[in-house]
């Protein structure tokens, strides 16, 4: 069983090497015949984010790091990364990607939010408030930045009430 789960390893990776070398030479080609590349990260973005609408979230993330290949400060492709992260719950990616698309665009109340979404999925309360903070002095009147600082404030509340003297507990000598 071991065997085979190695050799389809081994096929897939193979199969992936293939897939990239074929990218490669068909970038190449584009640009010996005057093709352009950047056109090509257009149709990559939009095809990553068809995917997306799609529910193909790794296959989103491959096309949005074609496009960041090419222009690795693509506010739209790092937040495409991001949301696909988090839609496969791997949220430690998508704060990583959030996290970059809000340094792209500091100005975006969506990827402040985003990224305090992603801290709070990590239990990083703090850092979440931040950004929920940052993404409502962006926009005031964002209703997701808000209940997310109303769940985060309620956590906050809870915590306090409980002393550590509330549940019973054995004498420790």
């Amino acid at each position: 069983m071991q065997s085979l789960l190695t050799r389809q390893g081994k096929v897939r990776r193979i199969a992936v090497a293939v897939t990239f070398i074929l990218l490669h030479l068909s970038i190449l080609m584009k640009r010996r015949v005057g093709g352009d590349v950047m056109a090509d990260a257009q149709q990559w973005l939009e095809e990553g984010m068809e995917l997306f609408k799609q529910g193909r979230y790794e296959e989103c993330i491959e096309r949005m790091y074609w496009v960041l290949q090419k222009d690795a400060e693509h506010y739209t492709a790092w937040f495409y990364v991001g949301a696909a992260y988090a839609q496969m719950h791997d949220y430690e990616n998508a704060a990583h990607a959030f996290f970059k698309a809000a340094e792209i665009q500091p100005d975006s109340y969506r990827a402040h939010y985003n990224l305090g979404a992603a801290y709070e999925a990590l239990g990083s309360y703090m850092e979440a408030e931040m950004e929920y903070e940052q993404a409502l002095q962006l926009n005031p009147e964002y209703e997701n930045a808000k209940k997310g600082l109303m769940r985060l404030r309620q956590l906050h509340r809870e915590s306090y009430r409980k002393s550590p003297w509330d549940q019973p507990q054995q004498p420790q000598a």
